[in-house]
């Protein structure tokens, strides 16, 4: 690929998204205020047409073996492809609420220097009465914006849900700087690797925005 490298990257892990990915394609490639935005798909072997989706929709598409498939390594796969200053991640089912929603982690990033930045996640409407509860009672449901910096001290003295929120970051949407990523990477877990990858930014004294 040749030109100018872009602002931002979107990089989307797949797995038989299923026809509805199409509409979080073209949201992806309706953003707007970062210019044009690279998207990379990472596909675990899907047997529908999220691959052919995904292309279709100009994003390169990279296959991931289905039994292979770990959330940290996968992503940082995606970070490593990713010729954008900042890399942001959706998840196949996270649809952008509008055109500014990239801009508006790009955006925190940058006022707070941050290394990372993750959003508002709210349900959409006529989803299931479970999913529904689901997302209204996680953290990142709040409207309540935060800045999240701690020296070591500051963490040891948190009671631990403290701790746990402290360290909350959510992969459904989420945007980090590149070379955040390149330096710490997401750790290889079998779960909760963006909760991880939070507490070790604050515990090196980097700053995280919600």
């Amino acid at each position: 690929m040749t030109g100018a490298a872009p602002l931002a990257t979107v990089v989307i892990p797949t797995l038989d998204a299923g026809p509805g990915f199409g509409q979080t394609l073209a949201a992806v490639r309706a953003q707007a205020g970062v210019g044009e935005v690279e998207l990379i798909v990472l596909d675990s072997e899907s047997r529908d047409a999220t691959a052919t989706l995904a292309r279709d929709a100009g994003a390169l598409v990279r296959r991931v073996a289905r039994a292979t498939f770990n959330h940290g390594h996968t992503r940082n796969m995606g970070a490593a492809l990713a010729r954008g200053r900042f890399v942001a991640f959706l998840t196949q089912d996270a649809l952008p609420a509008n055109e500014r929603w990239l801009a508006a982690l790009v955006a925190a990033l940058e006022g707070e220097a941050a290394a990372g930045a993750y959003s508002r996640v709210v349900p959409r409407p006529r989803c299931s009465p479970l999913v529904d509860r689901q997302v209204r009672d996680d953290l990142v449901y709040s409207r309540v914006r935060q800045v999240k910096r701690a020296t070591a001290a500051e963490i040891a003295r948190l009671a631990p849900l403290d701790r746990r929120i402290l360290f909350h970051f959510n992969n459904i949407s989420s945007c980090a700087r590149r070379e955040a990523l390149e330096r710490m990477p997401f750790p290889v877990i079998d779960f909760g690797e963006e909760l991880a990858w939070c507490e070790r930014v604050l515990r090196s004294g980097g700053t995280l925005v919600y």
